[in-house]
């Protein structure tokens, strides 16, 4: 009985809210990750960072960098790069053996003095002339160039440290935006220390201080010849990549170094070349290399173990608020089921064939709860509205043509009695004229019947009978409140048009009007409509089924998004959350809103058996032509299940039967609702008879009533959105991963548990990074000018 299928409906509604949905994440993560430190977006990136290290057996260190700098378009152009590094005694002694050579123009840049190259002094006009195309190297504190004589003097693990900052800076031609390689060598020096029996370095490239994003971070360090044990381990907070090739070489790499994020190496060798390991000049003969890979092996399990208890936390806080997801999808879901089944006539009558015992409109409110589990949207008072008007036509109140009132303005319709406006509708049909009804009346009567079917018009014209006016109407016709307060709004527009023939034009004219007494009198009409429908106390409210849930679950999932979208899990979050929204509503568009009081209600039952009966059997084949006399008060129903096209389909059809012979046709007890149905040429109602009747109803209803999402691109939501569902596959596997009980002994590989060899030390090793200490030699921070 319903022209769609209500889980389709259901899974579009459900569809297009978790569509919007989305939308509405998408900004509330815009906002998020606007309020985020890491979301100031940085005018200078390096798009990549790629390193060539060379150790070298004197304990100096060789390195060759390949930058692609990506510099945005901002206020003033750039001119100066720059790297910022700490000379330390203790690990860093001085700069040397440094070139710079742009790649994107292949120029060799030459080293100036500072002083020639100071941005402060030197103006944007004479910058190409004067300073581009060079590099220095600077104490950026007393703005004083740095030399091989300013090398410190190697300090020993017990003595005091001295420190100096450095900046190695290379001067560009003016750029207002673009991308630039460049290739930078340099050698470290005296950053390694010899052991009892082995040497150490530690190295850092980037440090928590640098404030420039690295997108790609790759690297390659080798170790001297005659080297028979290697290890290399990384200190890196993300996820970084280690890799041994053979004895002496590593690889390393990792994506998406955002600000303040520090990238340490340990670097840790055996040599055969004793004389060279004896001459390097800091020792710390206090240590070895089982004791620095002692404490990574401690610094990793400390890590590790902090990483599962995070992880453990993380995910218990997923699971925890998966909860209230799973419970409040199952009450929508139950909720939904048991109102659609409460909301069903479940009594013994299964068809109805005579008229219910309340007025239409109250039908049209009824049918609503058991069809739709509503009984006050739009659709079913216009439902309410139409058989309402229908009604007031099935009892000689009012007459409805299709069309334009001004194709009936030679028809003597105003101020006339409905007996004579029916003979006039009658004879029009039939092709007869009468001492009443003159020729040219019904001619005009049929043609403009077929201009409006021609054109496919919606308009209509309304016709009020003398009668209608009388005093004692309403008790002769046994006219319902509701039927009595539209007929009254009709009588207020008839009083304003001063004529009982009125068009659509005329009554929303009327009944637009604010403050008139017309619109006081829709207002009281619909009243009645709510009054007539209480009073039969059939309906039952879902509370607990539909207006709870709905409402934790609004505020629930607003909760969940919110939280998820600051979270590394934001992926989960927004599947749990999408996939709540879709449940909300199609249970909400599946379920009912509200329910009968009592299933089995006589009320309900002569309703829906009406309903079904007008629905299963609408051919009317067992009522036949002789009983045609009840089909406008058929009508009148059909209009308030929404049935009406369908109904006066099946009616015109068997009018039109050859079984009817015209003799039959013409014996027939004419009704005002007739022209709906009964033909008097098929080429009209064949195309245009179902449009005439749900047209009207449906024209008065209408006059009268980071670890952050990142949303910022398509791509970029991809790549977080992948990396949200990695974090939390991630973090199972590091949940339920026991932290290792390494072992100390030293150089068996074979040995179960933990060894020097293995822990970063095997050949065709790979392993990631953990958080270990940080401040090693260089302490890398880049910038620009």
């Amino acid at each position: 009985m319903k022209t769609r299928t209500p889980i389709l409906k259901a899974l579009i509604y459900g569809i297009v809210a978790v569509i919007v949905y989305c939308l509405i994440a998408a900004g509330i993560g815009n906002f998020i990750r606007s309020m985020s430190p890491q979301s100031i977006e940085s005018d200078l990136v390096y798009d990549s960072l790629d390193y060539k290290v060379q150790v070298l057996k004197n304990g100096d260190m060789t390195m060759t960098q390949t930058i692609a700098v990506n510099m945005s378009d901002r206020k003033r152009p750039w001119r100066q790069l720059f790297q910022e590094y700490n000379l330390s005694s203790a690990n860093l002694t001085n700069i040397s053996d440094i070139s710079v050579t742009n790649l994107t123009t292949g120029e060799q840049y030459s080293r100036k003095n500072f002083s020639f190259v100071d941005t402060e002094k030197v103006s944007i006009d004479q910058w190409n002339t004067v300073a581009a195309r060079s590099w220095y190297l600077v104490d950026p504190v007393t703005k004083q160039d740095i030399t091989q004589a300013d090398t410190l003097r190697v300090s020993q693990h017990n003595e005091k440290a001295k420190t100096r900052g450095v900046e190695l800076g290379w001067n560009i031609p003016l750029t207002r935006s673009g991308v630039q390689t460049f290739r930078i060598t340099m050698t470290f020096k005296d950053v390694a220390t010899a052991l009892q029996d082995g040497v150490y370095t530690m190295w850092e490239p980037i440090s928590r201080w640098n404030v420039i994003p690295i997108k790609h971070l790759t690297g390659t360090i080798r170790y001297p010849d005659k080297t028979t044990a290697s290890w290399m381990l990384m200190h890196y907070t993300g996820k970084g990549k280690t890799h041994k090739v053979d004895n002496k070489t590593f690889t390393f790499s990792a994506d998406n170094v955002q600000r303040s994020r520090y990238v340490d190496f340990v670097i840790l060798y055996r040599s055969s070349d004793v004389q060279s390991v004896q001459q390097i000049s800091r020792k710390n003969t206090d240590r070895s290399v089982k004791t620095v890979l002692n404490d990574e092996k401690n610094q990793a399990e400390q890590w590790a173990l902090k990483q599962r208890t995070a992880a453990r936390n993380r995910l218990t806080i997923l699971i925890v608020c998966m909860l209230p997801v799973i419970v409040m999808i199952i009450w929508l879901v139950a909720g939904a089921v048991h109102t659609k089944k409460r909301a069903k006539y479940r009594g013994d009558i299964e068809y109805f064939r005579d008229l219910p015992a309340i007025s239409p409109a109250a039908a049209a409110r009824l049918y609503g709860v058991m069809e739709q589990g509503k009984s006050a949207s739009a659709h079913i008072q216009q439902r309410a509205l139409s058989a309402t008007m229908l009604s007031l036509v099935s009892k000689h109140a009012l007459f409805i043509l299709p069309g334009s009132a001004r194709g009936y303005e030679n028809v003597s319709f105003d101020y006339a009695t409905a007996a004579q406006i029916d003979s006039m509708i009658q004879s029009a049909m039939r092709g007869t004229s009468t001492t009443q009804v003159s020729e040219d009346q019904i001619s005009s009567i049929r043609q403009a019947v077929s201009d409006a079917a021609a054109q496919r018009s919606a308009d209509m014209t309304y016709i009020l009978s003398l009668d209608s006016f009388e005093n004692d109407f309403a008790e002769k016709h046994h006219l319902s409140q509701s039927e009595k307060k539209l007929l009254a709004v009709l009588h207020e527009v008839s009083d304003k048009k001063n004529t009982l023939v009125l068009s659509n034009d005329d009554i929303k004219e009327i009944a637009g009007t604010r403050g008139s007494v017309c619109a006081s009198l829709i207002k009281l009409m619909y009243a009645k409509f709510d009054a007539e429908y209480d009073a039969l106390r059939v309906e039952s409210g879902t509370a607990v089924y539909r207006a709870i849930p709905r409402t934790l679950s609004f505020l629930l999932i607003i909760a969940l998004t919110i939280y998820g979208l600051t979270t590394p899990y934001f992926a989960a979050y927004l599947i749990a959350s999408a996939l709540w929204v879709f449940f909300l509503f199609f249970t909400d568009v599946g379920g009912a809103h509200v329910i009968l009081k009592d299933p089995y209600a006589r009320s309900a039952g002569e309703v829906w058996g009406l309903a079904r009966y007008l629905n299963d059997f609408s051919d009317f084949s067992d009522r036949g032509i002789a009983d045609m006399h009840l089909w406008d008060r058929y009508l009148v129903y059909a209009a308030a299940f929404g049935m009406s096209s369908k109904v006066a389909k099946s009616m015109r059809t068997l009018a039109m039967q050859q079984s009817a012979t015209e003799e039959d046709m013409n014996m027939l007890p004419y009704t005002s609702t007739s022209w709906m149905y009964m033909p008097w040429h098929h080429s009209f109602y064949a195309s245009s008879a179902s449009s005439a009747v749900t047209s009207s109803p449906s024209t008065n209803t209408a006059m009268w009533s980071d670890g952050l999402a990142d949303f910022s691109s398509f791509d970029a939501f991809t790549e977080s959105f992948n990396s949200s569902l990695s974090a939390i596959q991630d973090d199972f596997a590091t949940a339920i991963k026991p932290v290792e009980n390494y072992s100390s002994s030293d150089g068996s590989s074979g040995n179960s548990g933990w060894s020097s060899e293995s822990f970063g030390g095997s050949s065709g090793w790979s392993s990631g990074s953990f958080g270990g200490s940080f401040g090693g030699s260089g302490g890398g921070s880049f910038g620009g000018r």
